[in-house]
């Protein structure tokens, strides 16, 4: 019998756990419509986005001559929570995903670009705040990253870095993992296209239901 000590997993929220990328398109596009640009398509979106979302917003041609960025992220901000609570849920099985590794001795966190405020919000209504600790979250809606965050968790935690695992959907995650001196998974069906996450130098995952054996085998 194996006595390796189960891993701590930290999540990434949006994306990984949140079915959400085309809600983010959709409210995208509301500001897009706005501004009499043109919409963009979800395939557009996989393979451009990324962080800082401002730059993904600038390769999408807004270019804040006439606004800051910090107006059209609240904006984007106000339209994504109109619908958020009525009509995004969690991917297929990762509510299961959660309960399986925690009943395995897993402890489980999240570190999100997420504005914290809004991610303890979420956690709770989608059912998932229990066994989750910590919920890391960003100060601010910019979205400008969670490499600073994550670092500075890391060498406060207490937890061995090698004990650790980022779960995350993006190029990001694994920039943020590299970082902070852990290891990384990504998922598919997230916010960006499964070429980009194949080229990432870090095992890429059907979906979140693969997690679990994916971890038993790493």
């Amino acid at each position: 019998m194996s006595t390796r000590r189960p891993p701590f997993v930290l999540w990434d929220f949006n994306g990984t756990l949140l079915d959400d990328a085309w809600l983010c398109v959709e409210c995208l596009n509301a500001l897009r419509r706005r501004r009499s640009m043109p919409e963009v398509s979800l395939g557009f979106y996989l393979e451009h986005f990324g962080f800082p979302v401002v730059d993904f917003y600038m390769k999408a041609g807004f270019t804040f001559e006439d606004e800051p960025f910090a107006a059209v992220a609240q904006e984007w901000v106000d339209l994504y929570h109109e619908r958020l609570w009525t009509e995004v849920r969690l991917h297929e099985g990762a509510a299961g995903v959660l309960q399986t590794l925690h009943a395995g001795g897993c402890r489980q966190g999240i570190l999100s670009a997420y504005h914290h405020t809004m991610l303890e919000k979420a956690a709770r209504h989608f059912g998932i705040r229990d066994n989750l600790d910590p919920l890391l979250g960003l100060d601010d809606h910019h979205a400008a990253g969670k490499e600073e965050l994550g670092v500075r968790w890391v060498r406060s935690c207490g937890v061995l870095p090698e004990d650790l695992i980022l779960i995350g959907d993006t190029l990001h995650d694994r920039d943020v993992a590299r970082a902070m001196g852990i290891r990384c998974g990504l998922v598919c069906r997230g916010h960006q296209a499964r070429a980009r996450l194949e080229a990432s130098g870090v095992a890429v995952l059907e979906d979140i239901r693969s997690v679990p054996g994916f971890l038993a085998s790493s």
